[in-house]
């Protein structure tokens, strides 16, 4: 049997797996789909009318069969995903699988919408998504925390992969034209992390969907690539990252459980970086107990080795490096009571939170722990000298303490203003269509 699968190089072996993707719904993986499909959505319509993304969308709107979400107009289909992939991503309010390390809708969802005719049923669409997050998770799970440190955004790198081999699944590509689609996929694959706080952090996830389409497009017009992509000799993971691929842990555990139930998906309810949510949390509770800006001496943040990486701005100048800093979300939240996510924006400056940012103070000394785990204890050092210490290792939207199916519609229905009844019915209704012009519909309701 290991002489047999010698003989099939990796990327077959691969894409074998996508194209045979079984589903017998034996656990909640549609259901955490559906939800994704959801908060994808949320995450879409609450950028809908900020400055950037409408001047993306007067730059790539114009005749063309896709839909740019939340703008009331179409594009070619390269143009929708990208767009609709950098709007999804702008406020940074959208769901991450912690083996990806990376947001998968924004990138999935993007490069499917962008290619469906609305005949496709809804069970395939939603598969399709489900395959693209396995395969992010799948190999994140082998190249990182290597490859995240190493400097690269995952959403743009795996995510151009994953939405490319959910493309395959989706429009029942032949085994042959799932290599290609890959090879295609895999050498397009790139973006940096050093860009968060940037406006192109959200386009990397609109390049990665449009990589995806445009992969599909080489495909179709019958062009050549490598055949073997993810060779461990001189292949695409191979250079990148330094590693081999291990092909048998892939087959082995692929879809067995599922990468999007097991990590899982985190999801959130504030637009800051995935990495803060435990320190949100943390500091929350904190300040439910009494703790504020005005009795606090000092606010140290213990992380594991490396665990602040993504969270690189200390002294944020403007908001949206705001939220890659968990210094200032905590000074929101011991001011305010909370973040305001209106203080995520690029045009809000950051002068009160700098005058009292010497308060802040991080430290990587504690244990490391698994890859989906975000801990954190945060230590408060109080002004009459007493101490508070609050530990956190899985906030509120892990899956461990995730948000409801509720709150996730709730998410949507604050983000459109609509009666919640309204928007539950609508969604009930689309989310349970037999074909993707169901959701089309849906969407078109809002």
């Amino acid at each position: 049997m290991t002489e047999q699968k010698d003989l099939v190089n990796n990327t077959q072996r691969l894409a074998q797996l996508v194209v045979n993707s079984e589903f017998t719904y034996q656990s909640d993986e549609l259901s955490v789909a559906k939800k994704c499909f959801v908060d994808y959505l949320a995450s879409v319509y609450v950028s809908r009318s900020e400055p950037a993304v409408k001047r993306l969308f007067n730059t790539l709107k114009g005749a063309g069969p896709a839909v740019l979400f939340g703008q009331n107009s179409t594009a070619s289909i390269e143009h929708a995903a990208l767009f609709n992939g950098f709007s999804a991503h702008y406020k940074d309010f959208d769901d991450v699988q912690a083996n990806f390390r990376g947001h998968p809708s924004v990138v999935i969802y993007s490069a499917l919408l962008a290619l469906s005719d609305g005949t496709e049923s809804t069970s395939r669409f939603f598969e399709a998504y489900i395959v693209g997050v396995e395969i992010a998770g799948q190999i994140g799970f082998q190249v990182n925390p290597t490859h995240k440190l190493s400097g690269y955004h995952t959403t743009a790198t795996l995510g151009t992969i994953a939405a490319a081999a959910s493309l395959a699944y989706f429009k029942n590509f032949s085994l042959n034209q799932t290599i290609n689609i890959l090879s295609f996929a895999a050498t397009q694959a790139a973006g940096l992390s050093i860009e968060a706080g940037t406006d192109t952090k959200p386009i990397h996830a609109g390049l990665a969907a449009q990589r995806a389409v445009q992969s599909y497009q080489f495909v179709c017009s019958q062009l050549t690539t490598n055949q073997d992509v993810f060779n461990n000799q001189t292949g695409w993971i191979k250079t990148v990252v330094r590693q081999e691929l291990n092909l048998g842990l892939i087959e082995s555990t692929w879809l067995n459980p599922a990468q999007i139930t097991t990590p899982g998906i985190w999801f959130k309810q504030h637009q800051f970086c995935s990495a803060a949510m435990s320190g949100y949390d943390a500091v929350k509770k904190g300040y439910l107990q009494g703790i504020n800006i005005e009795n606090i001496h000092q606010v140290i943040f213990h992380f594991k080795p490396d665990g602040d990486k993504v969270l690189r701005y200390k002294q944020p100048l403007n908001g949206q490096e705001g939220k890659f800093s968990i210094e200032y979300i905590a000074w929101q939240i011991l001011t305010l009571g909370d973040v305001n996510d209106e203080l995520f924006d690029n045009n809000v400056k950051t002068k009160h939170f700098q005058e009292l940012s010497y308060l802040f103070k991080r430290v990587n000394d504690l244990k490391n722990v698994s890859v989906d785990q975000r801990e954190i204890l945060v230590e408060f050092i109080l002004k009459d000298k007493s101490v508070k210490k609050i530990y956190i290792d899985w906030p509120k939207g892990s899956p461990q303490q995730p948000l409801t199916l509720y709150d996730i519609y709730s998410k949507l229905s604050k983000v459109l203003v609509m009666d919640d009844s309204k928007l539950f019915n609508i969604l009930t209704s689309g989310l349970e269509s037999k074909s993707v012009v169901g959701l089309f519909n849906m969407i078109g309701e809002f």
